[in-house]
């Protein structure tokens, strides 16, 4: 018969079945009686159906077919003597032994392969978990900072929306008479707060078509050489959109700063007091005060 592999049969580590077509077992190497806990004689008068758990003995009529056509290999589970289960892959395929059709099935356990694919898999699942929760703790962080920037960046906005509106207090546009604008500057002057001030100036100029405009530096502290340059630079740009311009509240002393710091004021209109600019202005539009605060031509 089979007789010839007789030492492969016998000392292979996999257990080794040779059952008939309907699947009773004719024959089986010693690693069988090892895996399984039977006996020969106890295994050679069992079906292959019985080393199964009870879930899956409707599948083996169909792999039994499927070897004898085509052989067949695929994963299940068998159980010992003792009512253990374990997993096992198992080969099998038909062929001619001293011309009896056989089936040879070849049954490994695969326990340690499933301990370390499920180890795997759980270090996989941990893998993912910390993951997500990486991520998660990621996209919580963002959130929270792009909300700190946003709320810094409202603040920010307020702030320059405050400061904008406290440059507009410190130095106001206030039209005095119809075609008369008037600009007091008080505290430390410098170039930005006169560039802010020419900006909202001019406006308000070529808006209200305002016929002159009075500068006045009565409140103003220390000028000095950048902020005069800017201030003259106003006087000339309210000129040129139509405003005779007066810089009122020039003291002595700010007079003698101006010289010595070498501003050349010719050519600007100026006054001691804001009270002597505005009759002055008045008198170049064929105005003047009357007792009754009202103005006559």
């Amino acid at each position: 018969m089979y007789r010839r592999y007789d030492m492969l049969f016998e000392y292979a580590r996999d257990v080794i079945l040779i059952t008939a077509p309907d699947g009773s077992i004719i024959d089986v190497n010693d690693a069988a009686l090892r895996t399984y806990g039977f006996t020969r004689d106890e295994l050679l008068s069992r079906h292959v159906r019985d080393l199964r758990p009870a879930v899956t003995a409707s599948e083996v009529s169909r792999q039994l077919s499927t070897a004898r056509t085509e052989g067949v290999l695929f994963e299940t589970v068998h159980v010992r003597k003792d009512g253990t289960h374990f997993p096992v892959e198992i080969s099998s395929r038909s062929t001619l032994i001293d011309g009896e059709e056989l089936l040879i099935g070849i049954v490994r356990d695969i326990s340690d392969r499933k301990r370390v694919e499920a180890a795997h898999d759980a270090l996989l699942a941990e893998l993912e978990a910390r993951i997500e929760e990486r991520t998660a703790a990621l996209t919580r962080a963002n959130a929270a900072l792009t909300a700190q920037v946003d709320a810094i960046s409202s603040a920010r906005d307020l702030i320059d929306r405050q400061a904008q509106e406290i440059r507009a207090l410190v130095a106001p546009v206030i039209q005095l008479w119809e075609g008369i604008l008037v600009a007091p500057l008080v505290g430390e002057l410098d170039p930005r707060r006169i560039d802010d001030l020419s900006s909202r100036l001019l406006d308000e100029v070529a808006t209200r078509g305002a016929h002159a405009v009075l500068l006045d530096i009565t409140g103003a502290a220390t000028l000095d050489a950048p902020a005069a340059a800017h201030l003259l630079r106003l006087v000339s740009a309210t000129r040129l959109l139509g405003a005779t311009t007066l810089l009122t509240g020039v003291k002595p002393a700010t007079a003698q700063t101006l010289v010595t710091l070498g501003i050349d004021l010719a050519g600007v209109a100026t006054s001691a007091t804001l009270a002597a600019g505005l009759r002055e202005v008045l008198g170049r539009l064929g105005m003047r005060i009357v007792g009754t605060g009202r103005r006559e031509p």
